[in-house]
Parts: C-alpha cells; sequence; structure tokens
C-alpha cells in the first residue's frame, strides 16, 4: 500500500496526513478566534509542539503569526 501510495502521491501517507491537517489547521486559523492549541487538538494533533514545528516547517509561520498575517478582517 505504502508504495504505491509514494508513487501516486510522491509522499508517504504519514506526511499526506499531515499535511491535510496542516491545510485544514491554516483554514481554521483564518476563519475563527478558537485557541491554537484548540485548533490543533481538532485537527488531529495532540502534542502542540509538533503541530508548531509541523506548521512552521509547511508555511514557514508559526500558527500566530500565520493567523495575524491571514486573518480575515
Amino acid at each position: 500500500f505504502e508504495r504505491r501510495f509514494r508513487k501516486v502521491f510522491e509522499q508517504t501517507p504519514t506526511r499526506f496526513l499531515i499535511r491535510y491537517r496542516l491545510t485544514r489547521a491554516s483554514q481554521i486559523l483564518m476563519h475563527s478566534d478558537e485557541s491554537i492549541s484548540q485548533i490543533a487538538q481538532n485537527v488531529g494533533f495532540y502534542d502542540h509542539s509538533h503541530f508548531t514545528r509541523e506548521f512552521r516547517k509547511l508555511f514557514g509561520l508559526a500558527p500566530g503569526r500565520y493567523r495575524r498575517e491571514h486573518q480575515q478582517k
């Protein structure tokens, strides 16, 4: 399964799922005042520091800064 998945999506299923969760979190950050910890938990991250580290790796910003720069006004 993993070999076929990697061939089609050019990433492991785990990386795919993390990216999906982070993309969902970024959308929530832009449209909600929910706490970052709550958003992290809601999208499936139970370790806040892991969420922040992965978010920064994908988007280049910490979640709080991302929210400030992208939130709908």
